[in-house]
Protein backbone atom coordinates (compact mmCIF):
# COMPACT_ATOMS: atom_id res chain seq x y z
CA UNK A 1 0.00 0.00 0.00
CA UNK A 2 2.73 2.43 0.52
CA UNK A 3 4.71 1.94 -2.53
CA UNK A 4 1.56 2.71 -4.69
CA UNK A 5 1.00 5.38 -2.36
CA UNK A 6 4.08 6.86 -2.97
CA UNK A 7 3.67 6.01 -6.98
CA UNK A 8 0.85 7.99 -6.86
CA UNK A 9 2.44 11.22 -5.24
CA UNK A 10 5.00 11.09 -7.55
CA UNK A 11 2.33 10.89 -10.46
CA UNK A 12 0.42 13.70 -9.10
CA UNK A 13 4.02 15.60 -9.17
CA UNK A 14 4.80 15.86 -12.21
CA UNK A 15 1.55 16.49 -13.52
CA UNK A 16 1.67 19.60 -11.89
CA UNK A 17 5.53 20.37 -12.55
CA UNK A 18 4.89 19.45 -16.34
CA UNK A 19 3.58 22.62 -18.38
CA UNK A 20 -0.31 22.11 -18.82
CA UNK A 21 -1.56 22.41 -22.38
CA UNK A 22 -4.55 24.34 -21.38
CA UNK A 23 -2.10 27.11 -19.87
CA UNK A 24 -0.69 27.95 -23.38
CA UNK A 25 -1.44 31.90 -23.93
CA UNK A 26 -2.58 32.63 -27.43
CA UNK A 27 -3.74 36.14 -29.32
CA UNK A 28 -6.23 35.91 -32.05
CA UNK A 29 -8.06 38.52 -33.85
CA UNK A 30 -9.32 40.04 -36.99
CA UNK A 31 -7.87 42.69 -39.09
CA UNK A 32 -10.51 44.87 -41.23
CA UNK A 33 -10.46 48.05 -43.31
CA UNK A 34 -11.66 51.07 -41.72
CA UNK A 35 -15.27 50.96 -41.75
CA UNK A 36 -15.21 47.89 -40.18
CA UNK A 37 -17.01 45.73 -42.99
CA UNK A 38 -13.94 44.26 -45.30
CA UNK A 39 -11.47 42.11 -44.19
CA UNK A 40 -7.86 42.45 -44.91
CA UNK A 41 -5.88 39.62 -46.59
CA UNK A 42 -1.93 39.54 -46.41
CA UNK A 43 -1.53 42.01 -43.08
CA UNK A 44 1.27 41.36 -41.21
CA UNK A 45 0.81 41.03 -37.65
CA UNK A 46 3.92 41.41 -35.50
CA UNK A 47 5.19 40.92 -31.79
CA UNK A 48 8.76 42.77 -31.77
CA UNK A 49 9.50 41.80 -28.06
CA UNK A 50 9.09 37.66 -29.51
CA UNK A 51 10.04 38.05 -32.76
CA UNK A 52 6.43 35.81 -33.60
CA UNK A 53 3.92 36.67 -35.61
CA UNK A 54 1.56 35.56 -38.44
CA UNK A 55 0.00 37.20 -41.55
CA UNK A 56 -3.71 37.12 -41.93
CA UNK A 57 -6.15 34.65 -44.44
CA UNK A 58 -8.89 34.92 -46.11
CA UNK A 59 -11.33 36.17 -43.70
CA UNK A 60 -8.78 38.54 -42.32
CA UNK A 61 -8.17 36.19 -39.24
CA UNK A 62 -4.85 35.34 -37.12
CA UNK A 63 -3.44 33.49 -34.31
CA UNK A 64 0.25 33.88 -32.35
CA UNK A 65 1.03 31.71 -29.76
CA UNK A 66 1.95 29.86 -27.52
CA UNK A 67 2.69 32.96 -25.37
CA UNK A 68 3.93 33.65 -22.12
CA UNK A 69 1.95 35.58 -19.73
CA UNK A 70 3.01 39.48 -19.64
CA UNK A 71 2.12 42.49 -21.79
CA UNK A 72 2.85 42.72 -25.08
CA UNK A 73 2.92 45.16 -28.39
CA UNK A 74 1.18 44.06 -31.26
CA UNK A 75 2.22 45.75 -34.63
CA UNK A 76 0.10 45.85 -37.61
CA UNK A 77 0.91 46.58 -41.30
CA UNK A 78 -0.10 46.34 -44.68
CA UNK A 79 1.01 47.87 -47.89
CA UNK A 80 -1.23 50.74 -48.59
CA UNK A 81 -2.63 51.32 -45.20
CA UNK A 82 -1.24 52.85 -42.07
CA UNK A 83 1.01 50.66 -39.44
CA UNK A 84 -0.82 50.38 -36.32
CA UNK A 85 0.61 49.73 -32.68
CA UNK A 86 -2.02 48.22 -30.26
CA UNK A 87 -0.51 46.99 -26.22
CA UNK A 88 -2.50 44.17 -24.68
CA UNK A 89 -1.96 42.05 -21.23
CA UNK A 90 -2.35 38.22 -21.32
CA UNK A 91 -3.07 36.34 -18.07
CA UNK A 92 -2.06 33.04 -17.04
CA UNK A 93 -4.54 30.41 -18.78
CA UNK A 94 -6.41 33.27 -20.94
CA UNK A 95 -6.43 33.80 -24.09
CA UNK A 96 -7.04 37.07 -25.92
CA UNK A 97 -9.30 37.98 -28.74
CA UNK A 98 -8.37 41.43 -30.48
CA UNK A 99 -9.92 43.35 -33.35
CA UNK A 100 -7.64 45.91 -35.83
CA UNK A 101 -8.65 48.26 -37.81
CA UNK A 102 -6.36 49.75 -40.39
CA UNK A 103 -6.85 53.49 -42.12
CA UNK A 104 -6.11 53.49 -45.49
CA UNK A 105 -2.75 55.64 -46.53
CA UNK A 106 -3.37 59.43 -47.39
CA UNK A 107 0.66 59.06 -49.06
CA UNK A 108 0.41 58.10 -52.57
CA UNK A 109 3.76 56.05 -53.79
CA UNK A 110 5.96 57.73 -56.14
CA UNK A 111 5.29 56.66 -59.52
CA UNK A 112 8.26 54.71 -61.98
CA UNK A 113 7.11 55.09 -65.59
CA UNK A 114 9.33 52.15 -67.62
CA UNK A 115 9.76 52.30 -71.15
CA UNK A 116 10.95 50.22 -73.90
CA UNK A 117 10.98 48.94 -76.60
CA UNK A 118 7.89 46.88 -79.01
CA UNK A 119 9.44 46.09 -81.56
CA UNK A 120 12.00 43.08 -81.13
CA UNK A 121 13.77 43.98 -84.79
CA UNK A 122 16.72 44.98 -85.44
CA UNK A 123 16.08 46.47 -89.09
CA UNK A 124 16.18 50.20 -89.66
CA UNK A 125 14.17 51.62 -92.12
CA UNK A 126 15.92 55.34 -92.84
CA UNK A 127 19.19 56.33 -93.41
CA UNK A 128 20.46 59.91 -93.37
CA UNK A 129 24.21 59.10 -94.72
CA UNK A 130 23.49 57.94 -98.30
CA UNK A 131 21.87 60.97 -99.37
CA UNK A 132 22.28 63.23 -96.51
CA UNK A 133 18.52 63.02 -95.56
CA UNK A 134 15.83 61.06 -93.78
CA UNK A 135 15.64 58.27 -96.49
CA UNK A 136 13.95 55.09 -96.77
CA UNK A 137 16.24 52.71 -97.17
CA UNK A 138 13.85 50.89 -99.67
CA UNK A 139 14.31 54.34 -101.31
CA UNK A 140 18.18 54.56 -101.87
CA UNK A 141 19.67 53.25 -105.35
CA UNK A 142 22.74 51.81 -102.68
CA UNK A 143 24.22 49.37 -101.11
CA UNK A 144 23.82 50.83 -97.48
CA UNK A 145 24.34 48.06 -94.10
CA UNK A 146 22.67 49.62 -91.03
CA UNK A 147 23.37 48.62 -87.18
CA UNK A 148 20.97 49.75 -84.72
CA UNK A 149 22.05 50.29 -80.95
CA UNK A 150 19.76 47.36 -79.89
CA UNK A 151 21.86 44.94 -81.64
CA UNK A 152 24.90 45.98 -80.51
CA UNK A 153 23.28 46.83 -76.57
CA UNK A 154 22.05 42.96 -77.30
CA UNK A 155 25.31 41.44 -78.40
CA UNK A 156 27.33 43.74 -75.54
CA UNK A 157 29.76 44.61 -78.43
CA UNK A 158 32.52 47.61 -77.33
CA UNK A 159 34.70 48.57 -80.11
CA UNK A 160 33.84 48.55 -84.15
CA UNK A 161 35.82 45.19 -84.42
CA UNK A 162 33.30 43.00 -82.87
CA UNK A 163 30.40 44.56 -84.58
CA UNK A 164 32.11 44.07 -88.49
CA UNK A 165 31.02 40.53 -88.14
CA UNK A 166 26.83 41.52 -88.78
CA UNK A 167 27.77 43.17 -91.94
CA UNK A 168 28.96 41.89 -95.19
CA UNK A 169 31.93 42.44 -96.76
CA UNK A 170 33.06 44.49 -93.84
CA UNK A 171 36.26 42.91 -92.05
CA UNK A 172 38.76 43.58 -89.86
CA UNK A 173 41.96 43.68 -91.79
CA UNK A 174 44.50 43.60 -88.80
CA UNK A 175 44.39 43.96 -84.40
CA UNK A 176 44.01 47.49 -85.26
CA UNK A 177 41.65 49.83 -86.47
CA UNK A 178 42.23 48.57 -89.72
CA UNK A 179 39.22 47.20 -91.85
CA UNK A 180 38.62 46.60 -95.64
CA UNK A 181 35.27 47.03 -97.34
CA UNK A 182 34.52 45.01 -100.18
CA UNK A 183 38.16 43.82 -100.34
CA UNK A 184 39.67 47.29 -100.42
CA UNK A 185 41.29 48.17 -97.62
CA UNK A 186 41.72 51.84 -96.42
CA UNK A 187 40.79 54.26 -93.49
CA UNK A 188 37.75 55.78 -94.75
CA UNK A 189 35.85 56.87 -91.15
CA UNK A 190 32.75 59.10 -90.78
CA UNK A 191 31.37 60.23 -87.81
CA UNK A 192 28.11 61.75 -88.48
CA UNK A 193 28.78 62.17 -91.83
CA UNK A 194 32.13 64.39 -91.82
CA UNK A 195 35.44 62.99 -92.56
CA UNK A 196 37.60 62.41 -88.69
CA UNK A 197 41.00 61.76 -88.08
CA UNK A 198 41.11 58.38 -86.51
CA UNK A 199 44.05 56.59 -84.60
CA UNK A 200 45.59 53.74 -86.51
CA UNK A 201 46.00 52.05 -83.39
CA UNK A 202 43.00 52.70 -81.23
CA UNK A 203 39.98 50.97 -82.03
CA UNK A 204 36.98 53.17 -82.12
CA UNK A 205 34.40 52.41 -79.45
CA UNK A 206 30.27 52.20 -79.73
CA UNK A 207 28.62 52.94 -76.26
CA UNK A 208 28.41 56.33 -77.50
CA UNK A 209 27.41 55.65 -80.75
CA UNK A 210 23.59 55.66 -82.07
CA UNK A 211 24.14 53.25 -85.03
CA UNK A 212 26.32 52.51 -87.68
CA UNK A 213 26.44 52.75 -91.47
CA UNK A 214 28.28 51.13 -94.44
CA UNK A 215 27.62 52.61 -97.63
CA UNK A 216 29.53 49.96 -100.10
CA UNK A 217 30.87 50.25 -103.44
CA UNK A 218 31.67 53.23 -105.39
CA UNK A 219 29.34 55.59 -104.02
CA UNK A 220 31.61 56.46 -101.17
CA UNK A 221 33.20 58.85 -103.59
CA UNK A 222 30.52 61.13 -102.19
CA UNK A 223 32.48 61.65 -99.50
CA UNK A 224 35.94 63.00 -101.02
CA UNK A 225 38.51 60.68 -101.42
CA UNK A 226 37.73 57.01 -99.78
CA UNK A 227 37.99 53.57 -100.40
CA UNK A 228 36.19 52.19 -103.20
CA UNK A 229 35.30 49.54 -101.49
CA UNK A 230 32.89 51.52 -99.23
CA UNK A 231 32.95 54.11 -96.52
CA UNK A 232 31.95 53.60 -92.62
CA UNK A 233 29.97 56.25 -90.86
CA UNK A 234 29.33 56.17 -87.08
CA UNK A 235 26.64 58.25 -85.92
CA UNK A 236 26.68 59.10 -82.24
CA UNK A 237 23.80 59.52 -79.43
CA UNK A 238 22.34 63.06 -79.23
CA UNK A 239 21.60 64.74 -76.25
CA UNK A 240 18.00 64.17 -75.27
CA UNK A 241 15.71 66.89 -73.40
CA UNK A 242 14.79 64.48 -70.41
CA UNK A 243 17.13 62.63 -68.07
CA UNK A 244 17.56 59.19 -69.33
CA UNK A 245 19.08 56.15 -67.93
CA UNK A 246 19.51 51.99 -68.39
CA UNK A 247 19.39 49.22 -66.24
Amino acid sequence: MKTKAYIGFCLWGLLHLAPWPGYAQVITGRVLNDSGKKPLTGANVYIPSTGKGAATDAAGEFQIGPLDSGRYRLVVSMLGFERQEQKVRLKRGDSLRVRIRLRPQSEALQVIEIIGRRQNSYRVDYSFTATKLATAVEDIPLSVSIISKELMEDQQTYTLGEVAKNISGLNQFSYYNDFSVRGFRGDARLINGLRAEQNPFAMPITPHLERIEVIKGPASALFANASPGGTINMVTKKPLKRSHAEV
